[in-house]
């Protein structure tokens, strides 16, 4: 009986020295960039200017968005120059959780001073009440101590009912014009408030228009900073509206200790 014969199959493994090359991450991302641009990315040919103004002037031929046109041509160009900045600012996100821009920095320092402001004018007017009851003749008025504390607390009436409209001057306004209105209502009153005669109702009006910016302020600036803000460090970065408020209190009585030896109108310095 005839034994079959053994085939053997062998793959030859070698390359040629002259086809065998070697790419590093870099040089491999050129070689498929200048493939593309053989093969049939046309805006390669092109320096990264010329292809946005060429995105622009087509933009503005058919009346869409011209500067949404100039960045895609941008990254049509070079698509993996573009991939690679997104992924670097991913990696350093994830990474490196206090490596924040400084726009980041201004809005959370900013959202942080309202904040201050905000618990100043809440505790300041604690100084006042030494003063405001007797000058204004509140001592000798029938129920008295409802009248001052329906003072002390007009800014949170006013409060309770502003809350309510927050979400629609964010939708109409936006975050920041709403912040900076706020803000500008709050300066207002306060100045107001220093002005004001001698009749305990108009000190309350003032108080009570304080609370329109009161009410919305605290209900929008944690929001904008908590939109603004990476996840890994929104908690701690949105805590800071909290943190400033107490500063804030601690500033307004400070500044009551300050003018208490002023006199029977030291309510109007504080």
């Amino acid at each position: 009986m005839s034994e079959k014969p053994v085939v053997s199959h062998s793959i030859d493994t070698t390359l040629s020295t002259s086809s065998k090359q070697v790419y590093d991450g870099n040089s491999l991302l050129n070689t498929l960039n200048e493939r593309d641009g053989e093969r049939g990315n046309i805006l390669s040919q092109y320096t990264e200017e010329q292809a946005m103004q060429m995105g622009r002037n087509y933009a503005l031929k058919h009346n869409l968005d011209a500067t949404l046109f100039g960045k895609a041509a941008a990254v049509a160009r070079n698509p993996y120059e573009f991939n690679s900045m997104r992924k670097v600012a991913l990696n350093t996100e994830q990474t490196k959780k206090w490596h924040i821009p400084r726009k980041l920095v201004e809005v959370i320092a900013l959202g942080s001073m309202a904040a201050a402001v905000q618990g100043m004018d809440e505790s300041v007017v604690n100084g006042a009440t030494l003063f405001y009851p007797t000058a204004m003749g509140i001592k000798d008025i029938q129920n008295a101590d409802l009248i001052e504390g329906l003072i002390n607390g007009a800014p949170y009436l006013c409060c309770a009912i502003m809350c309510w409209t927050s979400d629609y001057w964010n939708r109409k306004l936006g975050r920041k014009w709403t912040i900076f209105w706020t803000c500008a209502i709050s300066a207002i009153t306060c100045i107001w408030q220093g002005l004001v005669n001698l009749k305990w109702y108009h000190l309350f009006i003032a108080r009570f228009c304080l609370g329109f910016g009161i009410g919305v302020k605290s209900a929008t600036v944690p929001a904008y900073a908590a939109e603004t803000t990476p996840a890994k460090i929104r908690g701690s970065l949105v805590m800071l509206w909290q943190f400033f408020t107490a500063v804030g209190i601690m500033l307004g009585y400070v500044a009551s200790l300050a003018f208490y030896y002023v006199g029977d109108n030291g309510f109007l310095a504080a």
